[in-house]
């Protein structure tokens, strides 16, 4: 309701740009992002196989931010990724592309315990992709995922390093 609120007053004001967007990425020693723990948590992890998401990789999400502001784009737009994913399903996407043999857990969402949220908050990126179709290919889950991979590699390196 709030985001809603928000976007009805912003909207009216033709020079505000909005951004939709669900990301992913690496988080810090002290809070875990939803993939780092997929990746570090020795035991096993418990995802929502009901609700849906189209996530990008946050390092993505910049580049794309930068192009929205320096090309002075207007009006709401959806950063996201070209496929609509369970957390479950992108955790064994994960486990896959870091070739970690770990469990985990399908589990459905239940109304009744937690918060009322949609099941499915998928986004359409179409509209961003006709103002950038270069980045038709930097939004398919697969990609996004090896740059992930690509970070995560590097910041193990830096660690060893110090």
């Amino acid at each position: 309701e709030t985001k809603l609120k928000a976007d009805k007053i912003l909207i009216k004001d033709k020079k505000n740009l909005i951004i939709r967007t669900n990301f992913f990425g690496i988080g810090t020693k002290k809070k875990l992002t939803f993939s780092d723990e997929i990746i570090y948590k020795k035991k096993e992890v418990s995802l929502w196989n009901n609700i849906f998401f189209s996530p990008v990789y946050f390092g993505i999400l910049v580049d794309i931010l930068n192009n929205l502001i320096n090309f002075k784009c207007r009006g709401i737009y959806h950063v996201s990724s070209n496929e609509c994913i369970s957390k479950y399903h992108l955790g064994k996407k994960i486990l896959k592309k870091f070739r970690l043999k770990k469990t985990l857990i399908p589990n459905k969402f239940d109304r009744n315990i937690f918060i009322n949220r949609p099941l499915n908050m998928c986004l359409s990126n179409s509209k961003l992709l006709k103002k950038f179709p270069k980045f038709k290919k930097k939004l398919n889950i697969d990609y996004q995922l090896d740059l992930y991979k690509r970070d995560i590699i590097k910041k193990t390196k830096k660690k060893r390093c110090l």
